[in-house]
């Protein structure tokens, strides 16, 4: 499949709110503490607010994330 479009943001809010990480090279999206989310490396991270903020951005929720 085509890579995702850009990420909205690359970083989390000042206040802290994202709760779902996409990478760079990938399609998916975790939770903060799924164990796919902590093998994406620093760099790649790509943080979200929301599913529909993850989804509007082209990623998909991880099947190996329980919860999504």
């Amino acid at each position: 499949p085509p890579p995702p479009p850009p990420p909205v943001s690359t970083s989390t809010s000042e206040t802290g709110e994202a709760q779902y990480v996409g990478s760079k090279n990938s399609d998916k999206y975790h939770l903060l503490w799924c164990s796919g989310a902590k093998r994406i490396s620093e760099a790649n991270k790509v943080f979200f607010k929301s599913k529909a903020e993850a989804e509007s951005a082209g990623y998909k929720p991880a099947a190996n994330c329980p919860g999504l």
